[in-house]
């Protein structure tokens, strides 16, 4: 199972319960406000759907959550996708 860790900007940081630890860069998400991203890993292929959100203020960040139902999300493709650790 993939769990994400993080992210810093249009890097994504996850971990899997196969032992492997990686890191996936995104498209950038353009205008915008909430992508969607699939993030597999890329030993045993399991998969977690994130949403990412682009906001500057937190009244902005909470206000797309508020709304998220109503949000025109676009999907973002994944432009790398490195194993940083591999373990088990």
């Amino acid at each position: 199972m993939v769990r994400i860790e993080g992210n810093d900007g249009n890097t994504i940081y996850y971990s899997c319960t196969c032992g492997v630890k990686g890191k996936c860069m995104v498209k950038p998400v353009g205008s915008s406000k909430a992508v969607l991203v699939d993030v597999g890993c890329p030993v045993c292929f399991s998969r977690e759907r994130v949403v990412l959100l682009q906001y500057d203020t937190d009244e902005e960040r909470d206000e797309l959550i508020k709304n998220l139902n109503e949000e025109e999300l676009s999907w973002s493709l994944i432009l790398s996708n490195e194993v940083e650790k591999r373990g088990g």
